[in-house]
């Protein structure tokens, strides 16, 4: 751990450059300024644990966990600059029974994933909810990515035969 954290701190460029592609790979675009909070945040979240079995797995979770800051913050930003637009010209914002109703869907997405079958719970929570690159998905598990992505796409269709039972039948 010590290793890992002595890298970090002197600025090694594998471990600077595995940030930078990290926070482009979720950001969807290079930011200099997040990769700096990244950065600042892995190292001081290496410096809190004494011991961490998947070192990468922790970087990306923390730049995870950053970019999804940086989204709520400009998203926030934006809602109050657009306090003084005037209403014919803003947008609409969603109805509290519309946020109400994802969150529903969400908690009820969370319960499917707890239900699957312990083969594709774990691949099928680390891809689609925390974000792991199917790569390093396969090194945490010790398997082939074909493996991985056979077990994520059994998930799907259990997910999915999950979410159709749950559906209201419409009549014709």
């Amino acid at each position: 751990m010590e290793e890992v954290t002595k890298k970090i701190e002197e600025g090694n460029g594998d471990v600077l450059k595995t940030l930078a592609r990290a926070v482009h790979a979720i950001h969807g675009r290079r930011d200099p300024d997040l990769e700096q909070e990244a950065f600042i945040r892995t190292l001081e979240a290496f410096r809190k644990t004494e011991h961490v079995a998947h070192p990468e797995a922790l970087m990306w979770k923390v730049v995870r966990d950053t970019v999804a800051d940086h989204w709520r913050t400009c998203h926030r930003n934006r809602l109050e600059d657009m306090a003084g637009v005037p209403d014919d010209l803003a947008a609409e914002r969603p109805a509290v029974e519309d946020a109400i109703d994802r969150r529903q869907r969400i908690d009820d997405l969370h319960t499917a994933i707890a239900r699957l079958g312990c083969d594709v719970r774990g691949p099928v929570y680390l891809h689609y909810v925390e974000g792991y690159p199917v790569a390093t998905i396969a090194r945490l598990y010790g398997k082939s990515s074909s493996a991985v992505k056979m077990a994520l796409h059994r998930g799907r269709r259990r997910l999915e035969r999950m979410c159709e039972k749950r559906r209201p039948k419409v009549a014709r």
